[in-house]
């Protein structure tokens, strides 16, 4: 037509090297067949033609923003669109542009199988010169066609995560990155707070998310992705109400879930340690750990021992396994609520969990248990930040200072001076000081500390 219904530029996106590749195959074929009316040994044809194969990887490179582009402008472009359209209804039987397309990617395989089965059916003796050349030409060939198998499942790869990305809904983290590969999806029982919800889980080679459960138009809400550069699968035990479960942990976050099956729960058992293991051993390189996970049999793989970086997220205690609190066995009620330690996962009251601390796989200040908050001012002491309900009033810092500060420890009376010095030594001296009542069961223990600027 005229003007042409493509540019030039866009012709060459779109189509690539493949005059060149037309241009060989016909010389191919030429040879081919004169050889074959006249018996000759056909070894040294595919010899002499294989150095020119390697236009196949050229093509191969562009052939994934070639499908990209011809989808473009068949979307963008209403004439392109509406003669590709009348193309196909006039020629129903004909395949599409799009599939002629991937046709020159799929001949390269199938040379290779000839020449297997040429070199399979050649005896060395009477044919020395012909076996050799058709070994070398199958070497040859093969590596083209590697390479070209390789380029396919990338393509695949990113196509599946393209597909992903458009069924995800919501604050959407970006899906297609380089060397991430799609490694399973499917649905499993997450163990919530208060009751186990089924969750769409995708996993790929270096994270995994979820998401609520597929809906009748194939959409996903997304929930959350975890990096899995550091992290383990804890298999559990079989529980009357929870069977087939494994607890996923991870630095950020960490939860139980459980499949249908044993055998699903087995599978992803595995292919989860198995981007772990690949992640942890390459130092959370993504590209070093995907070389390794497209030529890796999964069933072949030792279990993960873990990763490093540091303290995971603990797994929560769903609410309904406890009913009192886990430290001061106080009973939970209506008025009486739960509250979870960030660092150990526990359930308990509000007076246990009075504490704040940044904890260092979030990245942040959060609510942690007396017992925690012990242990960890200790350990780190200028990581300790407590706080409470009750802070002193702006008349009382203008008094005096010092300030007397009543922390409440759990298992601790005055009379142990050694719990009492680990308090005073560690801790820190740059806190916002407060006070909060104490149940009268406790002594309570005074700190005396230099009130720290508050300007």
């Amino acid at each position: 037509t005229f003007p042409p219904l493509l540019a030039q530029d866009t012709m060459v996106q779109i189509f690539g090297k493949l005059e060149d590749i037309l241009v060989i195959n016909q010389q191919l074929y030429d040879d081919l067949s004169s050889t074959a009316l006249s018996s000759l040994p056909i070894g040294g044809i595919f010899l002499k033609t294989a150095p020119y194969l390697k236009l196949y990887k050229e093509y191969c490179k562009g052939f994934h923003d070639a499908s990209v582009k011809l989808s473009a402008k068949q979307a963008e472009d209403e004439k392109f669109g509406l003669f590709l359209k009348g193309v196909r209804e006039r020629n129903p039987n004909v395949l599409d542009l799009a599939s002629l397309l991937i046709m020159p990617v799929q001949r390269i395989p199938r040379y290779k199988l000839l020449l297997f089965e040429l070199v399979k059916n050649t005896t060395e003796e009477g044919n020395q010169k012909d076996y050799a050349d058709l070994k070398i030409a199958l070497s040859k060939i093969s590596e083209v066609a590697d390479y070209i198998n390789n380029s396919l499942k990338e393509h695949d790869n990113l196509e599946k995560l393209l597909s992903i990305q458009r069924k995800l809904t919501g604050n959407i983290p970006q899906i297609v990155v380089p060397r991430r590969m799609f490694v399973k999806e499917g649905a499993l029982m997450k163990v919530c707070r208060k009751v186990s919800k089924r969750r769409w889980f995708i996993l790929f080679s270096d994270s995994i998310i979820y998401g609520s459960t597929q809906d009748a138009t194939g959409k996903c809400k997304f929930h959350r992705m975890l990096n899995l550069a550091s992290g383990k699968v804890k298999d559990l035990s079989d529980k009357p109400k929870l069977k087939n479960a494994f607890s996923i942990i991870c630095k950020e976050k960490s939860f139980t879930v459980f499949a249908d099956t044993e055998k699903e729960k087995a599978a992803w058992c595995e292919a989860i340690n198995l981007s772990f293991r690949l992640l942890s051993d390459n130092g959370g390189s993504l590209s070093r750990s995907t070389r390794l996970y497209s030529v890796t049999n999964l069933h072949q793989q030792p279990e993960a021992e873990g990763g490093g970086g540091g303290e995971s997220a603990p797994v929560w205690i769903p609410d309904h396994e406890a009913v009192s609190c886990m430290i001061c066995s106080f009973k939970f009620t209506t008025f009486k609520r739960r509250h979870h330690c960030r660092r150990c996962g526990k359930v308990v009251c509000g007076k246990c969990s009075d504490y704040f601390m940044k904890l260092d796989n979030l990245n942040k200040t959060a609510r942690v248990c007396g017992h925690c908050y012990a242990d960890l001012a200790q350990k780190q002491p200028h990581s300790v930040h407590p706080l409470s309900p009750l802070s002193p009033s702006s008349s009382q810092t203008k008094e005096s200072n010092k300030i007397k500060m009543r922390v409440e420890v759990i298992n601790v009376t005055e009379d142990d001076e050694e719990a009492q010095q680990i308090l005073l030594t560690t801790a820190p001296d740059t806190f916002l000081p407060a006070t909060r009542q104490h149940r009268p069961s406790l002594s309570p223990i005074t700190i005396s500390l230099p009130l720290p600027s508050l300007v």
